[in-house]
């Protein structure tokens, strides 16, 4: 499937892949890049085609929808945040400060709190730990993983 990592920062989704791409959603306005390609749009409905890979972003009462490669986000104002990819069924959650991630290797739970938050990836390993806004550790994301990021914390 690729690398993707989705951030979570004062409204602000990106997301990144292999290809180069980058998608950024910030008040509304999304603007993408993908290999040179620019689309920005400020509408609630937005479906690309890009490569033959249909990229949609739908947003909706605050609810921010993002399919990219078979990987699906889902990010509410509300701090609700579901993730899905079809290789290896990952659900994560994020509910009351409690993030819990199941796949079929079997149950990988992380616990933020009031800032911190510590993810632990599927595939490789990858260790996220952020306090106030600021990225303390970081491993490099190894193929066909996916790095979650939400940011309950007050960041400048």
């Amino acid at each position: 499937m690729g690398v993707v990592a989705v951030m979570v920062e004062l409204g602000v989704l990106a997301v990144m892949v292999e290809v180069g791409g980058l998608v950024m959603v910030k008040v509304g306005v999304l603007v993408m890049v993908v290999v040179g390609v620019l689309v920005m749009a400020e509408e609630c409905v937005l479906a690309v085609m890009v490569e033959e890979v249909v990229l949609a972003v739908i947003m909706v009462v605050g609810v921010l929808v993002v399919i990219i490669v078979g990987v699906l986000a889902v990010i509410t104002e509300v701090g609700f945040l579901a993730v899905m990819v079809e290789v290896g069924v990952l659900v994560v959650m994020v509910e009351e400060g409690v993030l819990a991630v199941i796949d079929e290797v079997g149950v990988l739970a992380v616990i933020m709190v009031v800032g911190v938050l510590a993810v632990i990836m599927v595939v490789g390993v990858l260790a996220v730990i952020t306090e106030v806004g600021v990225l303390v550790t970081v491993e490099e994301v190894v193929d066909s993983a996916m790095a979650v990021v939400y940011e309950t914390g007050r960041t400048e």
